[in-house]
């Protein structure tokens, strides 16, 4: 299926800024606004993260999220290292930063 963009979804637009490393997803983009000044805006602390891949751009989020002060947790099934090895390794340093590795069936089923 489709996916279904809402008005009120918020899009983050990453590697557009050919000048600037922006493998985070917390990383400034084109001064429409931050993904922090938008998270805190909204009151929200906790941080989900999934994606591709595990040892650069979710590492450099998950980094970048705690270091904000966020709540911060890897769906381990919801991510995708660029080899296994760089995967374990990124796995490990996040759980050293306080990063919380979770299934995303035990986030479905707390709910949001």
């Amino acid at each position: 299926p489709d996916l279904v963009v809402l008005p009120s979804d918020y899009i983050i637009r990453k590697g557009e800024l050919h000048d600037q490393d922006q493998i985070s997803a917390f990383s400034d983009h084109k001064g429409i606004g931050s993904l922090n000044e938008f998270l805190s805006k909204a009151g929200i602390r906790r941080v989900i993260l999934a994606g591709v891949a595990t040892d650069s751009s979710v590492l450099a989020s998950a980094q970048d999220a705690v270091s904000r002060g966020y709540e911060v947790e890897v769906l381990v099934d919801g991510v995708r290292g660029t080899d296994d090895k760089k995967a374990e390794v990124a796995i490990e340093k996040m759980k050293q930063h306080g990063v919380k590795m979770v299934l995303s069936e035990e986030v479905i089923s707390r709910g949001l």
